[in-house]
C-alpha cells in the first residue's frame, strides 16, 4: 500500500512495502486530519499527513 522506501532513486529491496495494512484512524491537525495505519508485516506505523507527506515509525521485531 505505501512503496515508501527509495535509495538513490530505486527501491531498497530489504524493505517491507507495507502492502498489508490496517487503518488505526485519524488525528485533527493543524490544517487537516493525519492518518494512521499499522503494517500486519512488520509491526510499522505508517502516518500520512494532512500535506500528505508520508513518516513511519518502526516496528518492534519479534
Amino acid at each position: 500500500m505505501f512503496p515508501l522506501f527509495f535509495v538513490g532513486g530505486r527501491l531498497a529491496e530489504d524493505r517491507c512495502l507495507h502492502e498489508e495494512s490496517e487503518f488505526l484512524g485519524e488525528q485533527k491537525a493543524g490544517r487537516g486530519v493525519n492518518r494512521y495505519f499499522r503494517c500486519r508485516k512488520c509491526n510499522s506505523v505508517i502516518i500520512v499527513s494532512a500535506d500528505n507527506i508520508i513518516f513511519e515509525v518502526k516496528g518492534k521485531k519479534s
